[in-house]
């Protein structure tokens, strides 16, 4: 459960949301165990739909939520839920994930251990069904990000264009094998939510922080404009060119 203090200032900041991120409290004040690590996502996830379905060219159509690093599956339902409220019934939302927890890293192994925050495929399907995700809206695709595994996929299914991203891996190669995938399918004024993008003290030599300045550097066309962080960690960016 949330320590009181952060509790009350989630509380707060949850009562503007839609429904079903006030579900976070219900389940976080009864101990039940279908909860975010980070509470703070759903309030960044909602303010991209709620920007994105606010522009005149509609960018929610024929796009689609990408989420890498799911945990328990959280997150992507959330998205799945207001994307009800936000998108038509052909936006899709996607979520990557190993299943198997983080990977080894040559950057970030003294803050991460190998295999930190598993959750097993079948436990995020269960925990998605149970609380009423609709899979016709939903997929799931599993493996350590990689150009093998992303080439793979790309072979399998036709991607949308990325409307609203949310990347929360941690570790630095992970993240930069998750921006080059996303990197022919991103749009200018797509949203990215980098969860942990001021974790490990805001370093530009780790982490997710650390993988966008190098991508950026492959990528000099490549631009996003800062719009807000949100909780102590995540930063939400909007592409501003390709």
């Amino acid at each position: 459960m949330l320590r009181p203090a952060l509790l009350r200032q989630v509380t707060n900041a949850y009562r503007s949301l839609p429904k079903p991120a006030r579900h976070f409290l219900r389940e976080v004040t009864t101990g039940r165990p279908f909860v975010t690590l980070s509470p703070h996502l759903p309030i960044a996830i909602h303010g991209a739909f709620q920007r994105m379905s606010e522009r005149p060219d509609d960018p929610l159509a024929g796009g689609a939520y990408y989420e890498f690093g799911l945990y328990r599956g959280y997150s992507l339902w959330f998205a799945e839920q207001i994307s009800r409220e936000y998108a038509g019934a052909d936006f899709t939302c996607l979520g990557f994930d190993s299943f198997r927890g983080l990977p080894a890293s040559a950057v970030d192994g003294a803050f991460y251990d190998t295999g930190d925050f598993a959750a097993g495929y079948d436990e995020v399907v269960a925990n998605l069904r149970a609380h009423g995700a609709d899979f016709r809206r939903l997929r799931l695709f599993e493996g350590f990000y990689g150009q093998e595994l992303f080439e793979a996929l790309a072979r399998e299914y036709d991607f949308p264009p990325a409307a609203v991203c949310t990347i929360d891996v941690d570790v630095y190669e992970s993240c930069l094998e998750v921006l080059r995938f996303l990197h022919g399918r991103l749009r200018v004024g797509s949203i990215i939510i980098f969860d942990d993008y001021n974790d490990m003290g805001a370093s530009d030599e780790h982490g997710e922080r650390r993988a966008l300045e190098t991508f950026r550097l492959a990528h000099p066309a490549f631009s996003l404009r800062h719009l807000r962080d949100v909780g102590p960690e995540a930063a939400v960016f909007e592409v501003t060119a390709i």
